[in-house]
């Protein structure tokens, strides 16, 4: 009851459909300029999406964007707009940032699940070192990998796979194994 009366008072409708996207501007800048970042991107974000009920705010290297929409059909197109955004804050001399788009849920309830997603796609992306957008339905099988490095995961896989190499009879095997990781 107390989370339904928070959301109203936020001017979200708790029966609405929510996804979580999170920014994540690189750090190693000085911390006054990256509050300056991180407040520009905020107004960027909020001046880009301006029909669309949506919380934003920033903590530290991070925007947190909440988007909420009474139809699905209307999160369809946010990856996309996401996109153009970035595009935008590039050619207006913003610095590089990630970005990792959660699920998109119907009810607050669900607003942690899509959060703890855009989060791991955000990992997925850092993990690689790629200023990019993803959206964590597409990160696949990567998902059991997201809290690796890529460097384990690279030795673990010649680790596992090596022994097979040597083994002339089971190419196929290996084939697949490689294809399937």
């Amino acid at each position: 009851d107390s989370l339904h009366g928070q959301t109203k008072e936020l001017g979200l409708n708790p029966s609405d459909y929510f996804c979580v996207s999170v920014f994540k501007i690189k750090a190693g800048q000085d911390l006054q300029t990256l509050e300056l970042n991180i407040h520009r991107l905020v107004s960027f974000i909020k001046k880009s999406f301006p029909n669309l009920n949506l919380l934003v705010y920033g903590f530290h290297n991070k925007v947190n964007l909440l988007i909420s929409t009474p139809h699905l059909s209307e999160h369809e197109m946010i990856a996309e707009k996401l996109e153009n955004l970035m595009k935008k804050w590039k050619q207006n001399g913003g610095e590089a940032f990630s970005v990792g788009i959660g699920s998109t849920y119907r009810g607050i309830e669900n607003i942690a699940t899509s959060f703890d997603e855009a989060q791991k796609a955000l990992e997925y992306l850092i993990n690689r070192n790629e200023p990019a957008i993803i959206h964590y339905e597409k990160i696949g099988i990567n998902r059991l990998f997201v809290h690796q490095q890529p460097q384990e995961i690279d030795f673990f896989l010649e680790e596992t796979l090596a022994p097979l190499e040597s083994d002339k009879d089971n190419n196929e095997l290996e084939e697949t194994l490689v294809s399937y990781i």
